[in-house]
């Protein structure tokens, strides 16, 4: 994903438009011509009382430094901030980037995931949350990644990320297209819409636990530990490889 323009920002609109005023939807468009709600936006703003047990029990794994990939509103940075973290919050929309400023996240940065080489620091733990594996766009795209990260992380860091299972029975007619499309049946395509707004279309990668397994084969990263959810979402704790 690139670092979204004005008139381009759907996401960032919206959730500048729920932290002034309440507003708490926007418009996810499948391209197969799906149409959904992406809300409800007031979750980005939430306190850590409010959080799904899973994102409680991720927040036990932090430690050091700390980067924030696809941060939205900044909770978990500002979550993180006040335990004394340094925390590094990124996300490729200028507005979403605006609104954590706002809000007191401390270093806000807007850039894409794709651009993460240019972070000079070594950080300690890696957040990818809110089912933000996605935003590595496709398989061979997230083993490039997780290769970078490990070039801008610590000797004995984290990648804290989280995905969702797309083997639930509402995806079954969605990874039939994808088979007559010849891609992945985890991927993804889709742009967000907020008033007469639209993001171009962009790719968003899903992938079960045992999927992540494989995918993290020789990328200097091995699975630690998988926290499941009673939703499809799980949170898996990645470990740099010595």
């Amino acid at each position: 994903m690139t670092v979204l323009t004005r008139n381009k920002d759907a996401f960032g609109q919206a959730l500048f438009a729920s932290y002034i005023s309440g507003q708490n939807s926007f418009i996810v468009e499948r391209d197969d011509g799906l149409f959904s709600e992406g809300g409800p936006l007031k979750v980005y703003f939430d306190n850590f009382s409010r959080w799904p047990l899973r994102e409680k029990a991720a927040m036990m794994n932090v430690k050091g430094r700390v980067l924030d990939i696809g941060c939205g509103a900044g909770r978990h940075a500002l979550y993180l901030q006040k335990k004394g973290h340094k925390v590094v919050a990124i996300d490729n929309s200028p507005l979403a980037i605006k609104v954590c400023r706002l809000r007191g996240v401390t270093h806000a940065k807007v850039m894409s995931i794709k651009d993460i080489s240019r972070l000079k620091a070594d950080f300690d733990t890696v957040l990818m949350m809110c089912n933000n594996f996605g935003l590595f766009g496709t398989i061979k795209k997230a083993r490039k990644l997780l290769n970078t990260l490990k070039k801008i992380t610590a000797k004995d860091s984290r990648i804290i990320t989280e995905s969702y299972d797309y083997m639930h029975p509402y995806y079954r007619e969605y990874k039939k297209y994808n088979k007559k499309k010849g891609r992945s049946p985890g991927a993804l395509r889709v742009r967000i819409r907020y008033g007469k707004t639209v993001t171009s279309w962009f790719d968003y990668v899903r992938v079960t636990a045992v999927e992540l397994k494989q995918l993290v084969k020789g990328t200097g990263w091995i699975i630690e530990r998988i926290i499941d959810s009673k939703s499809s979402s799980y949170i898996a704790v990645l470990k740099r490889e010595a």
